[in-house]
């Protein structure tokens, strides 16, 4: 029996994360991807019309990020703003004086990178964390003036999930690991936190069933311990219903994004590829004696 591929999109809902709080149903309006063969995810808003995301090929089974405007909820411009040659997503943008930072998901690296947003394009700044496979790393300011870092580092996202949570007196570091959690499986970052009737909080993900089977809004604390939802986003989201795992403020609006299952052909031949390029780079075996 052929495995259908995940299909994922990103959508826009006409209201701010914090006026989603007590609606019962939020209506989403679906953004179609500006290229063929391809799904967008991750979305994180630059401005009130455009946001940078991850773009996936399914024929190659390659990512990339890239930047896209909206007139509405139709894409008027698209840019591929970062293509490393490895899988990337997940591109978390932070503010920091006068300057843009990104810090995407590079998880195959086993390293945390910061990047300057400049020039339409990701520019190399330092590397802030080596040596752990970083999922959806996410980066805020505590009210102690220090910043705070969390990341899944459980692969694949689901009920093994654990997350680390690190502090730095500076966005470039030091970074020092505070706290892990293990089986942390509703802790896992998905989004940029934001202050919700002065407390500060920040979307996670349920993946105690699944990867992205709800979203969570939860208070911030300094260890990341688990906490009372104050927020349950789950299925039932039009044509894709099932997967939401990132929010993101968008203007006086919202970014979320979502996924159904469908059999691709292009992702078929995207998943031979992918196996091919990891038996090419496995170490070669010497001969048991």
């Amino acid at each position: 029996m052929l495995r259908p591929a995940d299909e994922w999109a990103i959508g826009v809902v006409a209201m701010a994360p914090e006026q989603m709080l007590g609606q019962s149903e939020v209506v989403v309006h679906w953004i179609d991807p500006p290229e063929p063969r391809t799904f967008i995810a991750d979305p994180f808003a630059l401005d009130d019309r455009s946001f940078l995301c991850e773009e996936f090929h399914y024929p190659t089974a390659t990512a990339r990020l890239v930047r896209l405007e909206l007139d509405g909820l139709r894409v008027v411009d698209r840019a591929v703003v970062f293509e490393p040659g490895h899988h990337v997503s997940y591109p978390f943008v932070i503010d920091e004086g006068d300057h843009r930072f990104v810090i995407p998901e590079q998880a195959a690296t086993q390293r945390v990178d910061l990047y300057e947003w400049t020039g339409g394009r990701l520019a190399f700044v330092s590397t802030l964390i080596e040596g752990v496979a970083a999922f959806d790393p996410t980066v805020h300011r505590l009210d102690s003036g220090r910043w705070q870092m969390c990341f899944s580092t459980g692969a694949g996202g689901f009920s093994g999930v654990d997350l680390d949570v690190w502090e730095a007196d500076q966005l470039t570091g030091p970074w020092v690991r505070r706290a892990s959690h293990r089986g942390a499986a509703v802790l896992r970052p998905a989004g940029a936190p934001f202050l919700l009737d002065g407390t500060l909080v920040r979307p996670t993900q349920d993946c105690r069933t699944g990867y992205g089977d709800a979203l969570l809004i939860a208070p911030v604390t300094a260890e990341m311990s688990p906490t009372e939802a104050i927020l349950r986003v789950t299925s039932g989201l039009g044509p894709f219903p099932s997967g939401p795992h990132t929010l993101s403020r968008f203007g006086d609006r919202t970014l979320v994004d979502g996924k159904r299952q469908r059999v691709r052909a292009d992702a078929l031949v995207g998943r031979a590829r992918r196996r091919l390029r990891r038996h090419r780079s496995a170490p070669e075996r010497m001969p048991a004696p």
